[in-house]
């Protein structure tokens, strides 16, 4: 049964030999690159990362008004801090305002 499989499922190795008529192609492309297509690059990269810090900031705003009202039940309390504690990232600034109200929730 072994061989049977070994056989059927037998799978051809890739060539990984690059030609030299590649290696020049490659460096031909890579040459007409200019420096502004890439800065524009760069640019882009900046303004979705700018957009994704914006869109978590208003998220994590929205679940700090959650946690401080009155009106939210101790269920959804639960979820919103494991909802917060699930978003805690190194690379991110949380408000004071956050940090105090989720440590009170932390220790009560």
């Amino acid at each position: 049964l072994t061989d049977y499989v070994i056989e059927e499922y037998r799978t051809c190795s890739f060539n990984t030999v690059v030609s030299d008529d590649a290696i020049r192609y490659a460096e031909q492309i890579s040459g007409k690159m200019s420096d502004n297509l890439i800065q524009s690059g760069h640019d882009i990269a900046k303004l979705k990362d700018d957009l994704n810090r914006q869109s978590f900031n208003s998220c994590v705003e929205r679940l700090l008004e959650i946690l401080k009202s009155e009106q939210t039940t101790w269920r959804f309390l639960d979820l919103t801090v494991d909802i917060v504690r699930t978003l805690i990232q190194r690379d991110m600034v949380f408000s004071e305002d956050l940090v105090r109200t989720f440590v009170h929730f932390l220790t009560h």
